[in-house]
């Protein structure tokens, strides 16, 4: 079962009913029923997902934009952490658009926004190799340096999503 299909089928426990429509033949959208799993009881126990895993989901599957400014806040404190934690440093030598001059740059509020970015357009960015470009720095620079540091706040958003998508299939058993 796909996610997208998970979200869909969560809020009944009918298999008979199509998806899109509750008991009550009232339409409900894939973010309507995200929102309703994020916390469910379910033999007297109380399961409760975290808001930011359930944000990641719901920006990821429902594509939920009303999330992306809490999602983008909890995943740039992560990517700062990290930061901290791996003893990147706080800039790099990158192009300035603005100027076309090359100068010492904050980088790690940008590979945030890269890699929520890339949760819709990935397709986009993969076919085209644009993720050093995006940054503005050279392609060998975002190999050998950036990469590593996207996959690690990639890696962040993997594990909510991971996270809301184990907490929703315990509900749909």
């Amino acid at each position: 079962m796909t996610p997208e299909r998970a979200i869909a089928s969560c809020s009944t426990r009918s298999n008979s009913l199509e998806p899109g429509v509750s008991t009550t033949g009232a339409r409900w959208t894939p973010a309507d029923a995200a929102l309703a799993c994020s916390r469910y009881i379910d033999d007297g126990r109380i399961y409760e997902l975290h808001n930011v895993c359930m944000y990641a989901f719901r920006y990821r599957w429902a594509r939920d934009d009303s999330v992306l400014g809490s999602l983008r806040s909890a995943l740039l404190m992560e990517a700062i952490d990290l930061r901290f934690e791996e003893g990147w440093p706080k800039f790099i030598r990158r192009l300035d658009l603005n100027t076309g001059q090359w100068a010492e740059g904050k980088y790690v509020e940008d590979l945030v926004d890269l890699a929520l970015l890339e949760e819709h357009n990935g397709w986009m960015l993969r076919k085209l190799d644009l993720w050093g470009a995006c940054l503005g720095v050279y392609p060998n620079v975002w190999r050998r340096v950036l990469s590593p540091r996207y996959e690690a706040i990639r890696q962040v958003l993997e594990v909510w999503c991971g996270t809301a998508r184990s907490h929703m299939s315990r509900r749909l058993r």
